[in-house]
């Protein structure tokens, strides 16, 4: 199998071609010369991640964007997206891979807002002379931006 890429400046196209699984070959052919060559497959898409900045993945990998997960909602106790562990017979492939972004949209929302320790929103909501202390209490601590030493 191989593959033309049409160039933008040369009138030579570049041609890459699977020789073996192992080597890719590389060939530009013009009118008067042919410049080609064999590379290590390996070590060629590593340099296409590398300089291109990319990630290449298996063929039967499951890539997900994360344009595509769904927001989430956080409060006290709720949350926007949910997840659940059960199989039923109206599973749909479709529905499983919502449940399965849902999933990862609550995974990237813990890593960024991760729990409050209650301990710290006790001492915290005992420092402050409010109607509902706990509530600001918790709101300050969910900011990362204080830790309050028991």
């Amino acid at each position: 199998m191989s593959t033309v890429i049409k160039s933008s400046f040369l009138r030579t196209p570049l041609t890459l071609t699977d020789e073996n699984g192992r080597t890719v070959g590389v060939s530009l052919r013009g009118e008067r010369t042919t410049i080609c060559g064999s590379f290590n497959r390996t070590g060629l898409l590593d340099a296409v991640q590398s300089e291109l900045g990319v990630r290449l993945v298996p063929d039967d990998a499951i890539v997900i964007d994360k344009a595509d997960l769904p927001p989430v909602s956080s409060g006290d106790g709720t949350r926007g997206a949910t997840r659940s562990f059960l199989l039923w017979d109206s599973d749909t492939y479709d529905s499983l891979m919502a449940d399965a972004r849902a999933l990862i949209a609550l995974a990237e929302h813990r890593k960024v807002h991760p729990p409050v320790d209650e301990a710290q929103v006790k001492a915290l909501a005992r420092l402050i002379d409010v109607q509902d202390p706990d509530v600001i209490a918790r709101a300050i601590l969910r900011s990362g931006k204080v830790t309050v030493t028991l």
